[in-house]
């Protein structure tokens, strides 16, 4: 999928309702589901249960056509807000941002923000994946298809959970 169409560019990520959605409907991001859920298949003898950052291989996501457009995201400040440790490129090119090494305060809005932080911190503590359908507040943009996920890993010294996930972009 070509990421120089400029159909996503400027609608921001303050922007975007997130809507809950059951399970992954686009099929890149059903595919980056059953890629983690393997990895949570082959964790299950760890002490959380929860796949390593390190299980994760980059030309694997590359083989299967989703490293672009995945994401993880750490805890920071007590876990009281979170920061972006790798964004891909397609999210980047989409989004015309790249916020890498950004903590989400540092560029949502105060109202969003707090939300996508408790999100976040519910995601990981209760080790449960969730998934997403992202609505543009933008009249203009509403029909943009956009998915994301955000799926429990745990960092490589596994002592905190991390969100690991990816946006998907259709038609």
């Amino acid at each position: 999928m070509p990421f120089s169409d400029d159909k996503y560019l400027g609608t921001g990520l303050p922007y975007l309702e997130l809507i809950p959605i059951a399970a992954p409907e686009m099929p890149q991001a059903y595919a980056l589901a059953a890629y983690y859920e393997e990895k949570v298949a082959a964790a299950q003898d760890q002490p959380h249960r929860l796949p390593l950052w390190s299980d994760f291989q980059l030309p694997e996501l590359v083989q299967q056509n989703l490293a672009s457009n995945v994401f993880v995201l750490e805890p920071v400040d007590g876990n009281t807000d979170w920061r972006y440790r790798l964004l891909g490129t397609e999210i980047v090119a989409r989004f015309a941002i790249d916020r890498t090494g950004q903590k989400l305060r540092e560029f949502d809005d105060p109202e969003h923000v707090e939300h996508l932080i408790q999100i976040s911190n519910e995601i990981a503590t209760s080790g449960v994946a969730k998934y997403y359908r992202m609505i543009p507040h933008n009249m203009d943009l509403k029909h943009l298809q956009i998915e994301t996920m955000s799926l429990p890993i745990r960092n490589n010294n596994d002592d905190e959970t991390w969100l690991f996930g990816g946006t998907f972009y259709g038609a």
